[in-house]
């Protein structure tokens, strides 16, 4: 998939998204993303994530119109060795929390539409399971806060 097409259907997830049911489920902590050097083409966001209902939450997606594509994957040692895993799916028990940062959790981040530099505001969108979208900015910046 080109990079266009990649952000074509990233803005047709937004406009369903925007369609969708919205509540109050999820409220989201301190999202950044680490500056990178200016021909990266790969950067990492962070947060945490709080599902504020009765029932667990699982996050199925994230999207940004500001990149060709995102995954949430997980930092994970075997046998001395770190390697990255993608994750298909991240639950959140009901009024409880996940953690996405360095070295654990991170939402990575494909294709950038310009070099972000400290201080941006970056958009993102966490999919639910049940159709509903957390709409959120994160802060670039230069070192974890």
């Amino acid at each position: 998939m080109t990079t266009s097409s990649s952000r074509l259907l990233a803005l047709g997830l937004l406009t369903l998204c925007s369609l969708a049911a919205r509540a109050d489920i999820l409220s989201i902590e301190n999202p950044w993303i680490r500056e990178a050097p200016p021909n990266a083409r790969v950067l990492a966001a962070y947060l945490v994530i709080h599902n504020n209902s009765d029932a667990p939450v699982a996050i199925t997606d994230v999207t940004s119109p500001a990149f060709g594509s995102a995954m949430m994957h997980a930092t994970v040692e075997e046998n001395g060795l770190s390697r990255m895993v993608h994750l298909g799916r991240v639950e959140i028990p009901p009024h409880g929390e996940v953690r996405f940062a360095p070295g654990g959790r991170h939402i990575m981040l494909f294709d950038p539409e310009k070099r972000f530099r400290a201080g941006d505001k970056v958009p993102l969108v966490l999919h639910m399971d049940n159709g509903i979208c957390n709409f959120f900015d994160a802060t670039v910046r230069k070192t974890q806060p």
